[in-house]
């Protein structure tokens, strides 16, 4: 099977058998339209019996920064913890960026998502392991727990969802607030502007 990704050179070839059928929209090489699935073309078999197949095509750890500051989408506002608290249970607020510690976030790889560990604090963004929704986000020490670990879910170039594993809930900022110290919450996924961030890479 050979694997054309659009993006190197030379194709990739998996002896593998042939993946399943790519769901969403068909996504020309190279480029897409906003909404549609980023996708490989995937060809196998002999030239008698050629097949072409549209595979989802996920994002390397390379396009992810490893360091960030979160901008929520709506507000324009940061992922902050409040009063640059060092201790568990620290509030998650949304603020004015300003740089520091407290708003920088290291993104570490974790059972196919991403643990969002605080630079001043050394903690985890994490929620409590209840499923409601307006359940509050909080920092802690990392540990096993699944409530620290978020999915990435692209919605443009460089905006995401963060889907807690835990839940399948979003991080929001909650009642779509745009103040300075509103709250930030899991909530179900929707189609809001509170539930997108840019990750915006630190050097």
């Amino acid at each position: 099977m050979v694997i054309d990704d659009g993006f190197s050179s030379a194709p990739r070839v998996d002896d593998g058998p042939p993946p399943p059928f790519c769901s969403g929209n068909p996504v020309r090489k190279r480029s897409r339209a906003k909404g549609d699935f980023p996708c490989v073309t995937v060809s196998y078999g002999d030239k008698a019996a050629h097949r072409h197949l549209r595979l989802p095509f996920e994002r390397t750890p390379m396009d992810i920064p490893a360091r960030a500051t979160l901008i929520n989408k709506k507000s324009g506002l940061a992922l902050d913890i409040r009063e640059y608290d060092m201790s568990d249970g620290g509030w998650v607020i949304q603020w004015p960026p300003h740089g520091r510690a407290n708003q920088i976030f290291h993104l570490k790889p974790a059972e196919g998502g991403y643990k969002f560990i605080a630079e001043h604090s050394g903690k985890a963004l994490d929620i409590t392991l209840a499923n409601q929704n307006s359940d509050f986000a909080m920092q802690w020490g990392i540990n096993g727990s699944p409530s620290q670990i978020w999915y990435l879910k692209e919605h443009e170039a460089g905006v995401y969802r963060l889907i807690a594993k835990h839940s399948g809930k979003v991080l929001a900022v909650a009642n779509a607030s745009t103040d300075p110290g509103a709250r930030v919450v899991q909530s179900a996924p929707g189609h809001e502007e509170n539930e997108l961030w840019l990750l915006k890479a630190v050097p």
